[in-house]
């Protein structure tokens, strides 16, 4: 093939590439992006369930970009037909596999005798409720619950309840 051919080969290749839904906006969109979180990256990015629109997922934050790169918005898209919440699905997929990611090293754990289930618990020591849960925690074991402490100071950092944590944190018996 001579230099003509194979550059009208290639031109007509792009432009029915371009053609095909999604492969010509993905760029668009992801300048889009860019341009409003110029410091992250999405973890994906699906333009396959929402025609018109790209989802852009950010750790368990969904944004929907227009196809042009125009538009974005930020909130949960309902599927009437399906009676679902397409974005929350999204978010529920997200925070699990943050979930998985935890390892017992960055937790207080209570294991049972045999573990049935097993609960990730957010506390915050100054926590009424989370209080109250931990003075019933040897019922839950006995149950077979395993109980998975993320230490979780509500009001922040370097507050009474942060110092708190901290101290529990560093104590040689964490539980």
């Amino acid at each position: 093939m001579n230099k003509r051919t194979v550059a009208l080969l290639f031109f007509g290749l792009s432009m029915i590439f371009s053609s095909l839904p999604g492969l010509a906006d993905e760029k668009q969109v992801l300048n889009a992006l860019h341009d409003l979180f110029p410091d992250r990256q999405p973890d994906h990015v699906n333009h396959e369930r929402i025609p018109g629109w790209h989802e852009a997922v950010y750790g368990t934050q969904v944004f929907y970009v227009s196809d042009d790169g125009r538009f974005v918005m930020q909130g949960d898209i309902y599927d009437l037909k399906h009676q679902k919440n397409l974005t929350e699905e999204i978010r529920i997929a997200q925070r699990k596999q943050i979930l998985e990611t935890l390892d017992d090293e960055h937790l207080i754990v209570f294991k049972p005798k045999k573990t049935l289930y097993h609960l990730v618990v957010f506390s915050d020591i100054d926590c009424g409720y989370c209080r109250k849960l931990h003075s019933e925690i040897q019922n839950y074991l006995d149950q077979g619950i395993e109980i998975r402490y993320v230490l979780f100071p509500r009001t922040g950092e370097y507050t009474s309840s942060y110092y708190k944590a901290v101290s529990v944190w560093c104590s040689d018996d964490r539980q």
